[in-house]
């Protein structure tokens, strides 16, 4: 008994310190009805205020915030149909604070996560929900992004969006284990305590295994579901990740992934690191004048103190308490992989100075001047990452597993969820941590193309078969034009596989090197730039989707047919 009590004091020691944070953070600014916070700076005012709304937000869309596990009601009533996903208000507290330094995990690592779990891309799946935006949490989750999305791998999603969309991905799913109101009546702590929710009393002070309880109830109810995906989620599933066609099991382990990622993230972060970047778009640099540089600005963000009397029975308990703060000299990890070969990293700061603020300079590549002013521009997209590297987080990740799994409330989780957390625990304890991420808007130009006149008269009558993709998706498939050449002009007709509409006509000119065309499928006009050589041809397009009006990109290619 003596083991167990020492066990459960040193997860609430740790507890408390997830929960007990003070300092300063920006306030979002949010409506009842699920209005997304919008913060604008990593300045201001962050305490209950801000959290009561995202619970008000989040009970809009079928999410229910309790302040204990025992209390006979959610915070604010839900609104519609209850999701299985239950959250506590320090959950939230944390994923606000999140939301205000615009902290998230990017897409990468929601792949790789989902990876190790046996499960499939989390950021098509997630981009192609929040760009069709077919229900209610779409819309507010897409309201949280910092920017419009580009490549969905570098993208940025917040963990409220991933709340959102598991509770729509799981709204119809039904549960193994018991109700909710079955987890929150009753009750049974590590040492055998019970805790009465209908009187909203506690006869134990033991909060932790109280959270370990029902969080882990929650969590198993989530991933050891089972059901047919909702409508809405067969549309996306089809339009942006085939991947999940026919396989309902690796579905069912990408959101159960998700799920594991959500309720730790929501745990493992009492504070975030908000990344900005200044400016926020950059240019290449032209040859013969000065470099162009720019910084990105960490700031750690730890909110103010609003959970001090919500943890009173598990402060009781604890025997120690670590620092929730990050300090002076904490190690700064910085990761500028994501520049590529656009910018250099010039300088970073190694620690945080006693603002809890540290800064990376970095200067882009160059161009020459002819190219400067004469070629083509193209922007993509860059980013910057950090995190704090503090001594708890070790420890910390063993601590969230206990609670997650039911080992703090002496009632383990089912075996799918033990499981997924086998199998995901090293990503999952690099991925929950606090990060943050600086996207980057930079500009550059490519030479124009020396038209070449001996393919002016390029043959393109004759038959083409090619295949497309769809930038950030991954979508492809193939098509077949059969063209007649007129001079510098060509006309005909063409057939594409795996797309709504999949026949159309085709018109275009050829210049030199370079060949310009358009389908019309079904009165919907896709437009193709590229290059020919020969007997071949290739380049970039650009549409607006047949079924839902969302603007798209992408790659070809195509090879006469002799």
């Amino acid at each position: 008994m003596a083991t167990a009590h020492r066990r459960t004091a040193l997860i609430c020691g740790f507890l408390v310190a997830l929960l007990a944070g003070c300092g300063s953070a920006s306030s979002p600014s949010v409506s009842a009805g699920a209005s997304a916070p919008r913060p604008t700076a990593a300045t201001g005012s962050f305490g209950p205020a801000d959290v009561q709304r995202a619970v008000d937000d989040l009970a809009s869309l079928g999410i229910e915030t309790r302040v204990r596990p025992s209390d006979a009601a959610p915070i604010t009533v839900v609104t519609g149909a209850r999701s299985l996903v239950r959250l506590l208000r320090l959950q939230v507290r944390n994923l606000a604070l999140e939301q205000t330094g615009w902290g998230g995990t990017r897409g990468a690592d929601l792949d790789a996560l989902s990876a190790a779990a046996g499960g499939g891309p989390v950021s098509t799946l997630v981009a192609g929900w929040l760009a069709s935006a077919q229900t209610p949490a779409a819309t507010w989750a897409a309201s949280l992004r910092r920017k419009a999305p580009g490549d969905p791998k570098a993208t940025v999603v917040p963990t409220l969006a991933l709340v959102a969309f598991l509770a729509d991905a799981s709204g119809n799913r039904k549960a193994s284990g018991p109700p909710p109101e079955a987890v929150s009546v009753m009750f049974h702590g590590a040492g055998g305590a019970t805790f009465d929710g209908a009187a909203g009393q506690a006869a134990s002070s033991d909060f932790c295994a109280d959270v370990s309880a029902y969080l882990s109830a929650a969590l198993s109810s989530i991933v050891d579901s089972t059901a047919e995906p909702p409508a809405w989620l067969k549309q996306v599933i089809d339009q942006y990740a085939p991947q999940y066609k026919n396989d309902p099991g690796l579905l069912h382990r990408t959101i159960g992934a998700i799920a594991l990622l959500t309720y730790a993230t929501s745990l493992a972060r009492p504070w975030t690191v908000s990344l900005v970047p200044a400016p926020a778009a950059v240019a290449y640099g032209v040859e013969g004048q000065d470099p162009v540089t720019g910084d990105v600005n960490l700031t750690v963000l730890s909110g103010a103190d609003v959970f001090a009397t919500d943890v009173a029975d598990c402060a009781s308990l604890a025997n120690a308490q670590l620092a929730s703060i990050p300090v002076k000299d904490s190690l700064v990890v910085w990761d500028a992989s994501g520049l590529g070969a656009h910018a250099t990293e010039a300088h970073a700061d190694p620690k945080v100075d006693e603002n809890g603020a540290a800064g990376l300079t970095y200067t882009t590549a160059t161009e020459s001047k002819d190219t400067a002013q004469n070629g083509d521009p193209v922007t993509t997209q860059v980013w910057v990452s950090g995190w704090v590297n503090r001594a708890e987080m070790a420890p910390l990740a063993a601590v969230v597993k206990s609670i997650l799994l039911g080992d703090a409330a002496g009632s383990p989780a089912g075996s799918t969820a033990k499981a997924l957390y086998q199998a995901m625990e090293p990503t999952l304890n690099t991925v929950m941590r606090p990060s943050g991420f600086a996207l980057i808007d930079l500009t550059y130009h490519t030479p124009k193309a020396s038209p070449s006149p001996s393919q002016v008269e390029a043959g393109l009558t004759g038959t083409w078969n090619g295949t497309w993709v769809i930038d950030g998706y991954g979508n492809t498939g193939d098509f077949t034009m059969k063209l007649v050449q007129s001079g510098s002009s060509f006309s005909g007709t063409v057939v594409s596989s795996n797309t709504d509409c999949p026949t159309g006509t085709v018109n275009g000119t050829v210049a030199g090197s370079s060949v310009t065309f358009g389908w019309v499928l079904s009165a919907v006009p896709v437009q193709f730039t590229g290059a020919i050589a020969s007997t071949s041809m290739s380049g970039t397009w650009s549409a607006v989707s047949c079924s839902n009006a969302i603007s798209l990109t992408g790659t070809w290619q195509a090879m006469k047919q002799k």
